[in-house]
């Protein structure tokens, strides 16, 4: 590793130097714990010249850190921003699946918050007010910082110490959520899994693999970093974890509590993810409301010996007599997650696998709902509806019984990559433009799918998030001719699966003759009416010849963030834009 010398001074002009060290070679250290801001000191900054980079913004954090390290009589500190050669892949993977132990081994380290400003803080209670807002809570790779050292110190910005990881444990408690004992120096690993996982769950790193890497030490695996994988590293994350620990709470995400079951009919325990995939693609997942009044620290790994021969006893048999819960090492396989879990069909006649671990209060079996596919391939339950929420259950541990261990396969799909990915977040307003000829003007009536009307044409008008909410699935123009002068008609458009499409429907080819009809009501609620005439295909151009009106060409692109439809009535354009957050 690389270290930094602490003893060079600004006004004799000698530079940082950088020196390297191996193995038990390497001397005493302080170690520095930031979030990184703008003009930060690097490798190349010191390696490629003799004269320290006094101009950089960060060169203020690197002097401050070195005269405190010097003060407390070290000769040698470790900062990541310039002690890492970031533009080697070999190196920066070393230095990362390595960084949990180099700031495990480092006699201290300074914690070093630098939006804490103590010039303007009164007293404590402010103090605390500032210290538990500041971002270095908020950024993934503080958290191994935080945990790995044997002492930590706190920092404000002009390097005033505003307190210890001890001194402040408690506190330090209820702002991350980590373990108390944890926080006192007790392995991490004294936590379940998904415990550990929760603590990361609300933090955030600028590259969404680094939100994989930055959780290695926690979890005590190594693995090859490969930037541009996206959510995978976090998939693979969770492959390793199963290749070192029998911790099925990881298979527990993004469960709270509703209520408590009876005999036979288990409680519903809501989750957060609406995936059907065995393994988190996120680390949100884990999250867990703050009104709940459980955590995952509330569940205990079933360790009892006479469980799991109990469960054996009544494990179906292979043909040469092996038992299935055999080398049954959870593995990734192109079937999903080939896994060996306890699994009970209830009274629904849907399935539940037990996940080896329960409630400590009241003993109640965690399980995870599943649907069963095949003959021995599952995925999770999840709900159908937005609205409605999928569900973990608690078991009556006296219902152990009915559970028969069994080898599965429980859906893990890859991640979908889309052309267009963004997401149609409205934020501001949609704005609409509805032009035709001079001799279709005055004869029809526009009404759209979020519940405006127009007779009158050429038609402009700007609506605020019109389309009502988070997501942009599909909207719609409902254009009805005057009597006699043509059949009534619509513009559809939207995005499916990430890419935009649009069509052209008549008012008979639909299900129901409400979704045309002149009497609707204001808001959109017949999508299912006509929901399978949107193209299995999602195409970006539509044409149809419409009775007394003549060929409707429609067309929908993307332009920097605005949506632009055209819809071309007799060749005459019209134009529906939609400003996308």
């Amino acid at each position: 590793m690389r270290l930094l010398t602490t003893s060079f001074t600004k006004d004799r002009g000698d530079p940082p130097k950088l020196e390297e060290y191996f193995g038990s070679g390497i001397p005493p250290y302080a170690i520095l714990s930031h979030t990184w801001g703008r003009e930060e000191v690097t490798f190349q900054d010191l390696a490629s010249s003799t004269e320290p980079p006094y101009h950089h913004a960060g060169f203020a954090k690197l002097r401050g850190c070195c005269a405190r390290a010097g003060r407390d009589g070290y000769k040698y500190v470790w900062i990541d921003t310039c002690c890492i050669d970031k533009t080697s892949s070999a190196e920066l993977s070393e230095a990362i699946n390595s960084m949990y132990k180099w700031y495990q081994q480092a006699d201290i380290c300074y914690a070093y918050l630098s939006d804490v400003v103590t010039a303007d803080i009164p007293d404590d209670t402010q103090l605390a007010g500032r210290f538990k807002t500041s971002k270095w809570f908020t950024r993934g790779w503080t958290l191994q910082e935080l945990i790995a050292p044997r002492f930590v110190e706190f920092y404000a910005e002009d390097w005033t110490e505003i307190g210890t990881r001890s001194s402040r444990r408690e506190e330090l408690s209820i702002i991350t959520g980590i373990d108390v004992r944890v926080l006192g120096g007790e392995n991490p690993a004294i936590c379940n899994v998904a415990e550990r996982f929760s603590w990361a769950a609300s933090r955030a790193t600028t590259r969404v693999e680094d939100g994989a890497y930055c959780l290695l030490g926690i979890f005590q695996v190594h693995m090859p970093l490969l930037y541009g994988e996206g959510e995978c590293a976090i998939i693979r994350l969770q492959e390793e974890i199963f290749k070192t620990t029998e911790d099925y709470t990881l298979l527990a995400r993004g469960a709270y509590k509703r209520a408590f079951p009876t005999v036979l009919q288990p409680s519903p325990f809501l989750i957060a993810p609406k995936s059907k995939n065995a393994l988190a693609s996120s680390l949100s997942e884990f999250t867990i409301p703050a009104e709940n009044d459980w955590r995952y620290s509330d569940l205990e790994l079933d360790k009892d010996s006479y469980v799991d021969m109990f469960l054996r006893a009544f494990a179906a048999k292979f043909a040469d007599g092996r038992d299935v819960a055999a080398d049954s090492t959870p593995t990734l396989t192109a079937k999903g997650l080939h896994i060996c879990l306890p699994i009970m069909e209830n009274a629904d006649g849907q399935y539940l696998a037990y996940l080896y671990c329960k409630l400590k209060t009241t003993k109640h079996l965690m399980c995870m709902p599943l649907v069963r596919i095949d003959f021995n391939r599952f995925e999770r339950r999840v709900s159908e509806s937005d609205g409605d929420p999928a569900h973990h259950y608690l078991v009556p541990i006296k219902n152990l019984q009915l559970f028969r261990l069994t080898r599965i396969f429980v859906r893990q799909k890859p991640l979908e990559v889309h052309p267009l990915n963004f997401r149609m977040r409205v934020v501001v307003s949609f704005i609409f433009e509805v032009f035709t000829g001079p001799e279709f003007a005055q004869k029809c009536k526009i009404q759209t799918s979020w519940g405006s009307n127009t007779g009158v044409l050429p038609w402009k008008t700007t609506l605020p998030d019109t389309m009502g909410g988070s997501s942009f699935q599909a909207g719609a123009l409902f254009i009805f001719p005057a009597l006699g002068c043509g059949s009534n008609f619509l513009v559809m458009f939207g995005c499916k699966s990430g890419s935009l499409w649009c069509c052209v429907l008549l008012a008979d080819e639909s299900s129901s003759p409400y979704v045309v009809s002149h009497n609707r009501s204001g808001k959109w609620d017949s999508w299912k009416a006509y929901e399978n005439f949107v193209p299995s295909v999602p195409v970006d151009r539509a044409k149809k010849q419409i009775p007394h009106v003549g060929a409707v060409n429609v067309s929908i692109r993307k332009i920097l963030s605005r949506l632009v439809v055209k819809i071309h009535i007799n060749e005459r354009a019209s134009s529906v834009a939609v400003e996308l957050g």
